[in-house]
């Protein structure tokens, strides 16, 4: 790149496009040149005069001379001078002649030379001044590369040298402007193509994950048919021994009085224990069994991508799973409040999946609320069990939290609570599955989702995804 460019580059301005460098630009009103040419005229002028006063000063003597030589004659024919030699008279007026027509000739000829030498030394520093105009004017079009040849050592090289510098100074001023503008633009692109990596990982990641999950779901599928048929058999035979085990002990109460107090205890007991281990059986089959479901729907998906009101859908799915909680336990009530932003709107999701999430999340809040409520923590009366959804928009993120207040989570498992079949419900009561599917369903979606408790006060979850359609790469 030439320094005529560096020079478009560092003004952007296409009016200031440099003229052709053969093309001399236009002479201002006052110019060196223009001055110099004036001078040169007046010098000029005053040559003419010169040589016209030699012409009129030896004409004039010529016409003295013939005056005079009638006047002698005239003379010569009076009487006043014939007392005076005549060849006197004569050589004197000549001699007077001759040196004015000399004198005037001499003056004449010496004026023309001082002015044919002034001319000449005008002309030589009038070109050395339009030579430097004329680079400076090109310096100011942006033509940094012209540099003309001034020899001399007085003023007008020094000017030049003066004008050497400031053209060194403008070259590296563009070269360090333009170094500046080719930073920011890399600097610029760098970041684009780093935003660019960093969605094309995040893409690539969801997509390994979703794979991942249509293997893990292909394989419970085959494990969990396997499983539920030795599971049912299991379940199904349980409850056939706890009725024949409700049988036999009706019969051990009608036949009470044929057996000694011994034999009855030791039977009663067994029955008992009989009873318990059944029970027990029962209650584990059960959890295999929501594990096994749980694990079925990991690996499902949830439906194809469609736009959805955010804030309804919230509100909705936070209000199915209260009253499933409501369903097993009809005493428990929870106050939600709502804080949704307008501004949120709607945004392009897998709707199952994401209703999924808020009802998992939902549940769990609404689980530690009343494992709160139940336990008494702040006296009889003080307690309201309460969930607040709140939504927002953030820049190109929509920001969903859902808040309860109650038990929280312990600082040592705030970190594990993604982690597949970690709980800290008890065994009968959670699989240890719903935040981690919840966890990988708002990363498909390209979201997070991350925790945020203080041990017996509050749990809150925060769940970002992008409110932009093309940020979304659920397969």
């Amino acid at each position: 790149m030439d320094r005529t460019e560096l020079h478009a580059v560092s003004n952007e301005e296409p009016d200031l496009a440099l003229q052709d460098a053969n093309e001399e630009p236009p002479l201002p009103r006052f110019s060196i040149r223009r001055k110099g040419t004036q001078i040169n005229l007046g010098l000029l002028l005053l040559i003419a005069l010169g040589i016209t006063s030699v012409v009129v000063g030896t004409r004039s003597f010529d016409d003295i001379e013939t005056a005079v030589s009638r006047d002698i004659e005239d003379l010569m024919q009076s009487d006043e001078v014939a007392s005076r030699p005549l060849d006197e008279l004569m050589g004197r007026t000549a001699d007077a002649l001759s040196d004015g027509r000399m004198w005037s000739r001499g003056m004449g000829i010496g004026f023309v030379a001082l002015a044919v030498f002034l001319t000449t030394v005008l002309i030589l520093l009038g070109m050395r001044l339009i030579t430097i105009e004329l680079w400076i004017r090109r310096m100011g079009a942006g033509d940094l590369d012209y540099k003309p040849t001034i020899r001399g050592k007085d003023e007008v090289t020094e000017t030049a040298r003066s004008v050497e510098e400031l053209r060194q100074r403008s070259i590296r001023a563009l070269q360090l402007d333009l170094v500046r503008k080719l930073s920011e633009g890399l600097k610029e692109k760098n970041e684009e193509l780093e935003q660019l990596v960093d969605e094309l990982r995040q893409r690539q990641e969801q997509i390994i994950m979703r794979r991942k999950l249509v293997e893990l779901g292909e394989l419970t599928a085959g494990v969990a048919h396997e499983i539920r048929n030795p599971l049912n058999f299991m379940k199904n035979f349980s409850e056939a021994s706890r009725e024949l085990l409700e049988e036999l002990e009706q019969m051990l109460g009608r036949s009470a009085d044929r057996l000694d107090g011994s034999n009855r205890e030791e039977i009663e007991e067994l029955t008992r224990n009989l009873g318990v281990n059944l029970t027990r059986i029962l209650e584990h089959g059960d959890r295999v069994e929501r594990i096994v479901r749980d694990m079925v729907q990991i690996g499902r998906g949830g439906g194809e991508l469609q736009w959805v009101t955010m804030n309804d859908l919230l509100a909705k799915q936070a209000s199915l799973a209260y009253q499933s909680v409501r369903a097993q336990n009809r005493e428990f009530q929870v106050d939600i409040r709502h804080e949704f932003d307008p501004d949120v709107g709607r945004v392009r999701v897998v709707a199952e999946d994401m209703s999924r999430v808020f009802i998992n999340v939902m549940q769990n809040a609404c689980y530690w609320t009343a494992e709160k409520m139940e336990a008494g923590n702040g006296g009889e009366g003080a307690y309201v069990p309460t969930v607040w959804l709140k939504t927002r928009r953030v820049g190109d993120e929509i920001e969903i939290r859902i808040r309860d207040n109650g038990n929280g989570i312990p600082g040592d498992a705030i970190d594990k609570v993604f982690n597949p079949f970690f709980t800290t419900k008890p065994t009968d009561k959670g699989t240890g599955l719903g935040l981690s599917l919840s966890h990988d369903i708002v990363r498909q979606h390209g979201g997070s989702i991350s925790p945020l408790s203080e041990p017996g006060e509050f749990t809150e979850m925060i769940i970002r995804i992008p409110a932009r359609a093309d940020a979304v790469a659920v397969a």
